[in-house]
């Protein structure tokens, strides 16, 4: 059988543009200053982090934009071990706000938080997608979600993947057990 993901949809293209509306009015209001660095982890939040930055930028007087590529994962299960695939950009004395499309244990984002700070940020707070705490194995949380999952479901489109495939997805879904996505 095989795997049609709108089948499967938690969150649909329209409640994702409502969230990520409302959580740019969210972050706008928390911060003060007048400058944030915005810093996308690839590949997952590439989707996620354009919709959410386009609604930032009105709202600061400099919005910076650059992107990290990490990995945690195998397959579909993180493997608790964190690469960094090139340099840490210079966050010194900003404002710094991670996009990401999902997270899950905790471990990724605790990493390069220790990482950012150790690099002289001001301040690093964490815009996520998809919060999911069924496998969170750190304390850290996001300041900013747009969704909670509490279940243990692995999740593809809106940036997320499975092997590569249904980036492209303008909707969430989950993959259910034992379904083969190709």
């Amino acid at each position: 059988m095989s795997f049609d993901p709108s089948q499967y949809v938690l969150w649909s293209e329209e409640e994702i543009q409502k969230r990520v509306s409302e959580l740019a009015d969210q972050i706008g209001e928390n911060y003060t200053g007048e400058r944030l660095y915005c810093l996308l982890i690839l590949r997952g939040s590439f989707m996620f982090g354009a919709d959410l930055v386009r609604k930032l930028q009105p709202k600061f007087k400099s919005l910076l934009v650059d992107f990290i590529r990490l990995s945690s994962y195998a397959g579909t299960s993180s493997t608790g071990d964190v690469k960094f695939h090139g340099p840490l950009p210079s966050v010194a004395g900003y404002d710094v706000l991670v996009i990401e499309d999902l997270m899950d244990t905790g471990l990724t984002l605790t990493t390069l938080h220790e990482a950012l700070l150790a690099q002289g940020a001001a301040s690093v707070k964490y815009a996520v997608l998809v919060d999911k705490t069924s496998r969170r194995e750190s304390a850290m949380t996001p300041e900013f979600s747009a969704f909670d999952l509490k279940e243990d479901k692995y999740i593809v489109g809106y940036g997320m993947d499975a092997e590569g495939e249904m980036r492209a997805l303008p909707y969430v879904a989950y993959v259910p057990p034992g379904m083969e996505v190709h």
